[in-house]
């Protein structure tokens, strides 16, 4: 059984090239659960081929996302209504809404918390 938190994605981008034909970067999806259970080593579950970080929506906009929002500026905000119209990112939207409130009350006096 795969455990969510377990999943891997850090190696997007991995260039994955062994012949001069064909696409050079890879998505590298590892499964760590084992790892984390105690029950064996990491597994690869899959690679896709033709994708990179540069191609990813969610990767260019990661500044824009670790921001607050009334630090953005003009080109963030705009990425990340460009990124939010599409709706696979409509999790990406919720985790960051809730990001903002949270990163709004730690800047909140005293008082106001």
């Amino acid at each position: 059984m795969l455990a969510a938190e377990g999943v891997s994605d850090a190696e997007i981008g991995h260039v994955w090239r062994h012949t001069r034909r064909g696409e050079k970067y890879v998505a590298v999806i590892i499964d760590l659960t084992p790892i984390r259970c105690g029950s064996g080593p990491a597994r690869l579950l899959d690679m896709i081929e033709g994708h990179s970080k540069q191609d990813d929506p969610l990767y260019r906009a990661r500044r824009a996302l670790h921001t607050g929002a009334d630090l953005l500026t003009t080109k963030q905000t705009q990425r990340l209504h460009e990124l939010f119209t599409a709706d696979e990112h409509v999790q990406a939207e919720a985790t960051w809404g809730i990001y903002q409130r949270m990163i709004a009350a730690y800047r909140a006096p005293e008082a106001e918390r």
